[in-house]
């Protein structure tokens, strides 16, 4: 394959992944607003087909050696508004399995079924949370290239993965790892982004956890 082709070819696959992330947003805000259960299932499908398809297409390029290009222009914009449409699915994914109505008749079937969805949308949403903080961090690398707000050990072109690292450690751990914040800006975003993992964490996953635990024990 000519560079030529690959460039296509890359191309293709980055609008693909960015066609799938405009859908889930779209379809997230069609959930939040229309709380359906159904559309809640139709955004699970359409999540973990993006996550898998990027995580696919982020591994193939690290093992090759080859960066993701930058997001700019509406794609930075969508970078930002990302993780709060994922964070609003999973409070409303929340609010469903705590709302669900117990059932009367001795019949579980249904409840342990809206259970299982809303607790699905719940882990869907944090990975989609600390994946769009990644893209975040990416973004304003790309940004400022002259002043890096984050530098890694030992890599002097950071790709996805190591962003994707980087947010996810900071979400599950509240620390910054290995890696080191230089800038005040990247400070700012570090710092609301353990902000929002927090309160995630303690109340949206908390209730998710709990969800499982009473089906487990139905």
């Amino acid at each position: 394959m000519n560079p030529g082709q690959r460039r296509s070819r890359n191309r293709g696959a980055d609008y693909m992944v960015t066609a799938l992330e405009a859908l889930t947003a779209l379809v997230a805000l069609v959930y939040v607003v229309s709380g359906d259960v159904v559309m809640l299932i139709v955004w699970e499908a359409i999540a973990a087909g993006y996550l898998l398809g990027g995580l696919a297409l982020t591994w193939h390029r690290s093992v090759h050696g080859r960066q993701t290009p930058p997001r700019t222009g509406v794609l930075d914009a969508l970078s930002w508004i990302f993780p709060l449409v994922a964070s609003l699915v999973g409070v409303n994914a929340a609010l469903l399995a705590i709302t669900v109505p117990a059932p009367v008749d001795g019949s579980r079937a249904g409840y342990t079924f809206t259970g299982v969805v809303a607790a699905v949308g719940i882990i869907l949403s944090w990975q989609l949370l600390h994946t769009g903080f990644a893209q975040i961090y990416e973004s304003m690398q790309h940004r400022h290239p002259r002043q890096p707000g984050l530098e890694f050990p030992r890599t002097d072109t950071p790709g996805l993965a190591d962003y994707l690292y980087f947010a996810f450690t900071v979400g599950t751990s509240f620390a910054t790892s290995d890696t080191s914040v230089t800038t005040v800006r990247t400070r700012w975003v570090v710092l609301l982004h353990s902000v929002v993992s927090f309160f995630y964490n303690a109340l949206v996953v908390a209730v998710a956890i709990q969800i499982i635990q009473q089906i487990a024990g139905a």
